[in-house]
C-alpha cells in the first residue's frame, strides 16, 4: 500500500494548473509540494487564516486530501475530498477538479481498506475523460482504478488499465503523469503475482526517473519496491542496500510511513537471516508508526509478522495478542489473501497449544477458501500449484482413512447380517477404488503441468535454456548413432537493446513474444525451438541437412521483417540474424554449438538481417 499510495500521487494532479502567483507560491508549486513534502503543504494551508487567493476552495480541499493521503492518513484524506465535493455547483463549473476530488476520495478509500467503494468514482472519471478528450484526467483515472484493482486482487483488470495508461503517457510525454510512474505501478502487479523478475525492469525505470527528477518522496517509494522485488528473488544483500537507501531518504523528507515500510521489509530480511531479536524490534518500531497513521493494511501485516515471531519463540500468549490485533484490521471481502494468512497462523497457534485436530480442521477449511480465491486469479504460479496439489493429496488421504474406519465399524457391527455387510463392503470398496483412481489421475495431471512450467520460458512460451539444451544433447546423440543429418540455428534479434531503450520494456517483451509465435508458425512440427538468452534463440532441425535448414531459416528471416507491421510503433524495425551449422563435419556437441555461434557472428558482421552458414575451416580462428 505504501508503494501504491506514493506512486498514485502524480496521477491525482494530471491536469495543468494556472501559473498565477500568490504568497510567493503558484498553484503548480502547491501541487508539487503535495508529492514532495506533504507535511509542509498541510502546515501552509491549515495555518493560513484564509485560503490563498491562487486557490479555490475546491483546489484547497484537493491539495489537503492528496497531502494527507501521501502521509497514509486515510480519514482526513476522505474528509477533505468530501468537503470539496460538498459544493453542488462544482461539477458544472469545474468538472476537472470535481473528478480529481472523486479520484482523491477513491484512493483514500483504498488506504482505509475499502477499495471497492472507490471503483464507481474512478470509472465515472474515465468515462468523462474519454467523452471530453481529457487525456491527463484519463491517465490519472486509469492509474487510480488500476491501484484499486490491485488491492482487490484483480490483477488482470489492473494490468489492462495500467498498460493503457502507460501507452497514453508514452504517447504524450508532456502529461504530469510520466510513463515511468505508471511503470512503477505495473511493477507492483508483477510483484504481487510473485513474478518479481518481471517487476524489476519496471521498478528500475521508475527509480531512474524519480532520481533524475529529484522527486525524493517518490524515489524513496520506487527504491522500496525495487529493493523488495530484488530481495524476493534471493539477493538479500542488494535488496537490503536499496531498502536502507529508501529508509534514509524517507527520513530526510519526514515520510514516517515510508520509514516504517522500509523497516518492515528490512525486518523480514533479518528474520530470514535468523536475527529474530533485530527483526522483532524493527517490526515493533514500524507498527508504532503504522498505528499513528491508522494504516490498516500495515497494522494487519505487521501484527501478523510479530505473531509469527512469537510462534517461533513458542510464546503462545504474545502470538494470540498479535493475531487478535491483526484480525481487528482485516476485511475478508477486500483482503482475502490477508484473511487466509491470519487463519493459517491461527492453525499454527492451535498446533503450538497441542490442539492438533482443531488446527487440522482450520487448515482444511482455509485451504478450500484459498482454492476458491486461486480460481479467480491467474492459477499459473508454480508455488500455488504445488501447495494446492499437496493439500489435495493430504485431503484425499484423510478421506481414505475415514472410509477405512467406516468399513471397520460396519464389519464389527454387522456380524449377524453377513450378506448385507458383504454387499455394503463391495460398494464402499468400489468407492475407494474410484477415489484412488481419481487421485492418481489428478496427481499425474498436476505433475505434467508442473513439468511444463519448469520446461518453458514464461514470456515466450517456447522451451527455456535448460530444456532446449537437454533436447539438443538427445538429438545430437541420436544423430551420431544413426548417422543422420542434424542442423541447428542460433537466432539473435537485431538491435534489441535499442528497442528496449527507445520503446520501453513492454514493447520489447511484445517483440519477443511475437517472434517466438512466428517461429512456432513457420517451423515444422518436428523442429525444436528454445530461448537461451535475452533475445537469443536456438532452433534444432532433426534429420535435416544444411541446404534444407538454410531454406527454412531464410523464410523465417523474411517473415520476421513483417512483425513491425503488427506493432504500429513509428520507427520500430524488427529483424533477425541467423547462424547455421550441421553435425556431419563436427566431432562433438560443443563444437557443433560453437560452429553455429560463429556463423551468427559472421551474420552480424555482414550487416545483420541475414543467414550465414558455418565455415568449418575457420572454427579455430
Amino acid at each position: 500500500m505504501h508503494v501504491i499510495r506514493c506512486l498514485i500521487l502524480g496521477s491525482i494532479f494530471s491536469f495543468v494548473f494556472s501559473t498565477v502567483l500568490a504568497n510567493e507560491l503558484s498553484l503548480p508549486e502547491y501541487s508539487k509540494l503535495a508529492k514532495t513534502d506533504p507535511q509542509v503543504l498541510i502546515e501552509l494551508l491549515t495555518n493560513a487564516n484564509t485560503v490563498p487567493s491562487v486557490l479555490s476552495a475546491a483546489d484547497n480541499a484537493l491539495l489537503l486530501s492528496t497531502a494527507y493521503y501521501a502521509l497514509s492518513q486515510a480519514q482526513p484524506a476522505i474528509e477533505y475530498a468530501e468537503a470539496g465535493l460538498a459544493d453542488s455547483a462544482l461539477q458544472q463549473q469545474n468538472p476537472i477538479v470535481f473528478h480529481q476530488l472523486k479520484l482523491a476520495r477513491a484512493v483514500a478509500y483504498d488506504l482505509a481498506g475499502t477499495p471497492a467503494k472507490g471503483l464507481v468514482d474512478a470509472s465515472n472519471a474515465i468515462t468523462w475523460a474519454q467523452n471530453n478528450q481529457q487525456t491527463g484526467v484519463l491517465v490519472g483515472a486509469l492509474f487510480s482504478r488500476g491501484a484499486l484493482y490491485i488491492s482487490l486482487v484483480n490483477y488482470l483488470d489492473a494490468l489492462r488499465d495500467l498498460n493503457l495508461a502507460y501507452q497514453l503517457a508514452e504517447q504524450q510525454p508532456d502529461l504530469d503523469t510520466h510513463k515511468a510512474e505508471v511503470a512503477g505501478m505495473i511493477a507492483l502487479v508483477y510483484e504481487y503475482r510473485r513474478e518479481d523478475a518481471l517487476a524489476i525492469p519496471y521498478f528500475t525505470e521508475a527509480v531512474a526517473y524519480q532520481r533524475a527528477e529529484k522527486n525524493w518522496l517518490e524515489l524513496s517509494v520506487a527504491l522500496y519496491g525495487l529493493g523488495r522485488a530484488i530481495k524476493n528473488t534471493g539477493d538479500l544483500k542488494q535488496g537490503l542496500a536499496l531498502l536502507t537507501e529508501s529508509a534514509t531518504i524517507a527520513r530526510q523528507v519526514d515520510d514516517f510511513q515510508g520509514i516504517a515500510y522500509a523497516e518492515k521489509e528490512i525486518a523480514g530480511i533479518e528474520l530470514i537471516q535468523g536475527h529474530n531479536a533485530n527483526a522483532k524490534q524493527l517490526f515493533q518500531s514500524a507498527l508504532q508508526i503504522f498505528n499513528q497513521g491508522d494504516n490498516r493494511y500495515m497494522q494487519l501485516d505487521t501484527n501478523l509478522s510479530l505473531a509469527k515471531i512469537a510462534l517461533l519463540e513458542q510464546d503462545a500468549k504474545q502470538a494470540a495478542q498479535h493475531l487478535q490485533q491483526a484480525e481487528h484490521f482485516v476485511n475478508p471481502e477486500t483482503m482475502p489473501i490477508q484473511a487466509l494468512a491470519i487463519e493459517s497462523t491461527k492453525a499454527e497457534l492451535l498446533a503450538l497449544n497441542g490442539e492438533y485436530k482443531q488446527a487440522y480442521q482450520l487448515l482444511s477449511a482455509n485451504q478450500q477458501r484459498k482454492q476458491r480465491l486461486d480460481n479467480q486469479q491467474s492459477a499459473e504460479q508454480l508455488h500455488q500449484l504445488r501447495v494446492k496439489y499437496d493439500v489435495e493429496a493430504q485431503q484425499a488421504e484423510n478421506k481414505l482413512l475415514a472410509q477405512q474406519n467406516t468399513l471397520q465399524q460396519i464389519q464389527n457391527a454387522a456380524q449377524n447380517q453377513q450378506k448385507w455387510s458383504l454387499i455394503l463392503l463391495l460398494v464402499l470398496s468400489s468407492a475407494l477404488i474410484f477415489l484412488l483412481l481419481m487421485l492418481f489421475l489428478r496427481a499425474r495431471k498436476n505433475k505434467r503441468y508442473l513439468e511444463l512450467l519448469a520446461e518453458t520460458d514464461g514470456l515466450t512460451g517456447v522451451y527455456n535454456r535448460r530444456k532446449i539444451m537437454e533436447l539438443f544433447q538427445q538429438q545430437f546423440e541420436l544423430a551420431q548413432r544413426s548417422d543422420q543429418a542434424l542442423s541447428i540455428a542460433i537466432l539473435d534479434l537485431d538491435w534489441f537493446k535499442q528497442i528496449n531503450d527507445q520503446f520501453g520494456h513492454q514493447t520489447g517483451d511484445e517483440v519477443l513474444w511475437r517472434f517466438a509465435s512466428l517461429c512456432k508458425q513457420q517451423l515444422r512440427k518436428s523442429d525444436l525451438i528454445g530461448r537461451i538468452g535475452g533475445e537469443e534463440f536456438i532452433v534444432i532441425f532433426p534429420c535435416t541437412d544444411l541446404a534444407a535448414a538454410e531454406q527454412l531459416a531464410k523464410r523465417l528471416c523474411a517473415k520476421t521483417r513483417e512483425l513491425e507491421t503488427m506493432m504500429p510503433k513509428p520507427g520500430l524495425s524488427v529483424s533477425v540474424s541467423i547462424g547455421l551449422a550441421c553435425n556431419q563435419q563436427l566431432l562433438s556437441g560443443t563444437e557443433f554449438i560453437a560452429a553455429a555461434d560463429k556463423a551468427l557472428y559472421l551474420a552480424k558482421q555482414a550487416g545483420r538481417d541475414q543467414v550465414k552458414l558455418a565455415d568449418y575451416r575457420k572454427l579455430s580462428v
